[in-house]
């Protein structure tokens, strides 16, 4: 049986361990209070517009944003208006107002200009070449036109072939640009060309 002086210790050492569970518990609670600022900051932080960095302090008499007013605008400068029109569309102005649906009154034009590039379609070149024979001989020969690739024709011609048809030096050349430079496989190529000339 303990003796009074050994429960006196014992209380003063258990309420020793009380009072640095209660000192830690509340260092705990700082730390999560501060822990639960921080994350809150940040996740609003995380909702607002993307600014650029900071370089340190603004400047007291900072310039304005954006052009300056007169002859230190700068240089004024716009596209050219094309020399060439190829093609004009007239677009009407409505005769209602959307809004408050009441007529309109035409009171002038504005103009504008669209550079698009043109849509190319295969074209197909069909060669009717004349075949001879010597008198003397008897050598069949065969004249070749300028834009003749080869003379190959029937079986022959199976090198530069695409579905059964000979395939111009500008497919070549863009065959070459498109496998080298672009990286796109022969087979893909191929699909390309021959939906091309379905399309054409």
């Amino acid at each position: 049986m303990e003796s009074e002086d050994e429960k006196d210790r014992r209380i003063a050492e258990l309420e020793r361990q009380l009072a640095d569970r209660d000192r830690v518990i509340e260092q705990l609670l700082r730390r999560i209070e501060r822990l639960e600022r921080s994350n809150e900051e940040l996740r609003r932080a995380a909702k607002r517009q993307a600014a650029p960095f900071s370089r340190g302090e603004p400047k007291a008499n900072r310039a304005k944003r954006g052009r300056k007013r007169g002859k230190r605008y700068g240089k004024r400068a716009k596209r050219v208006v094309p020399a060439k029109i190829d093609r004009v569309v007239h677009v009407p102005a409505p005769l209602y107002c959307p809004t408050c649906e009441k007529p309109t009154e035409l009171i002038g034009q504005r103009k504008q200009w669209q550079t698009d590039f043109p849509v190319q379609q295969a074209a197909t070149t069909e060669f009717q070449i004349d075949v001879a024979r010597c008198t003397k001989c008897g050598r069949e020969l065969r004249a070749r036109h300028a834009d003749q690739i080869s003379d190959a024709v029937g079986s022959a011609a199976v090198r530069w072939v695409v579905g059964g048809v000979q395939v111009w030096p500008n497919t070549i050349a863009m065959t070459a640009h498109l496998n080298k430079t672009c990286g796109m496989s022969y087979e893909r190529i191929a699909r390309c060309w021959l939906r091309c000339s379905a399309c054409g």
